[in-house]
């Protein structure tokens, strides 16, 4: 009597899975289902296959904002280069040259500036005398000692005009005077000469002692001894001619 078999009780399609985990156990070298192994690699490779970590929007901000909390936190204690500050625009700032208040002849020298255009119109109309004196006298001697005194005024007026425009930034013109002189002794006019330099060096003296400004108090210093040196140069030539 022949068995009856069931169809309902035989599978459609065999399960080759299971027998291929036997034959790998059996024999790993045998490769009976091929097919099998085929289908399980894509399984496999996903298996294999690292997860991916995904991190919220919410950590993303929060990570970017310790970042550059700590990029803040690096740049402020880093040293600021020697010499100065580093401003917003990279510049360094508190350097010599770099003030707008220069240290010479800078505000501190603006209290000066009607001493300096006292000074100026009264070298340039020193010149002027000395060159009219030099034509009216008849000795040779004085004549050249005042046109050397007129060119040292006219050096000594461009030196206080330059002074002025460092001080300023504007351009001073003393005024032009035309002096109209009479005959005179020579010793009287060398008379005037000598207390003309003397009183420019006593009130260039004085200038120095009030000026607040280094460069400034310098300038008249120096200019006071050139004036107090011709008033001797005059004393030396009266004591010559004077009989």
């Amino acid at each position: 009597m022949e068995n009856q078999v069931n169809p309902a009780a035989v599978p459609s399609a065999y399960d080759y899975r299971l027998y291929d985990r036997i034959w790998r156990r059996v024999s790993p070298e045998l490769d009976p289902y091929p097919e099998v192994r085929a289908a399980s690699a894509p399984s496999a490779a996903r298996a294999e296959t690292p997860h991916t970590i995904q991190v919220s929007p919410t950590a993303q901000n929060t990570q970017a904002a310790r970042s550059a909390q700590a990029a803040q936190t690096t740049q402020a204690a880093a040293p600021a280069p020697a010499g100065g500050t580093v401003s917003a625009g990279g510049g360094l700032e508190g350097l010599p040259g770099a003030d707008a208040n220069p240290c010479c002849m800078g505000t501190q020298a603006q209290v000066s500036v009607g001493v300096l255009t006292g000074f100026i119109e009264e070298e340039a109309a020193s010149r002027r005398h000395y060159l009219i004196l030099a034509r009216h006298t008849r000795s040779q001697q004085a004549a050249a000692l005042l046109r050397t005194f007129a060119g040292e005024k006219q050096e000594l007026v461009q030196r206080l005009r330059a002074a002025y425009f460092l001080i300023t930034g504007a351009n001073y013109i003393p005024a032009v005077m035309v002096e109209q002189l009479g005959c005179r002794p020579l010793p009287d006019m060398l008379r005037d000469v000598y207390h003309q330099e003397a009183c420019d060096g006593y009130n260039y003296e004085r200038a120095a002692d009030e000026a607040a400004d280094t460069c400034l108090t310098k300038l008249f210093e120096e200019l006071s001894k050139a004036s107090y040196s011709r008033a001797e140069q005059v004393l030396a030539l009266l004591g010559k001619i004077i009989r």
